[in-house]
């Protein structure tokens, strides 16, 4: 293992201690941290097991497919067509439909 690598794995291992310790000072009664929170539900999930492996996989966030300011011709058009038909089935068509209808009063028995 070279230098380099090794304090990359004691810098990666004090990072996992110190999460470990946060958890269980909380356990204890101790507040949590909100950045904390998401690791205690992983830990009453999976485990201690589960909660070690995803503590020290490297976190890489994931690369966004497409900026949605960038939208092409085709998406506006799609958008619009959505619109029509939704206004078209939400306008009423006959609107006397609606209307209240005369009824007989109804004979005393």
């Amino acid at each position: 293992m070279s230098g380099g690598a090794a304090v990359e794995g004691t810098t990666a291992l004090t990072d996992t201690l110190e999460k470990y310790e946060t958890l269980r000072t909380a356990a204890l009664g101790e507040g949590l941290p909100l950045e904390s929170r998401s690791g205690l539900a992983l830990f009453l999930r999976r485990g201690l097991w589960g909660w070690v492996q995803a503590a020290t996989t490297p976190m890489t966030p994931p690369a966004p497919t497409r900026s949605s300011f960038a939208r092409s011709s085709v998406d506006d058009e799609r958008l619009a067509v959505v619109h029509l038909f939704a206004a078209m089935a939400t306008r009423p068509t006959n609107r006397r439909s609606h209307e209240r209808v005369p009824q007989s009063p109804i004979p005393p028995s």
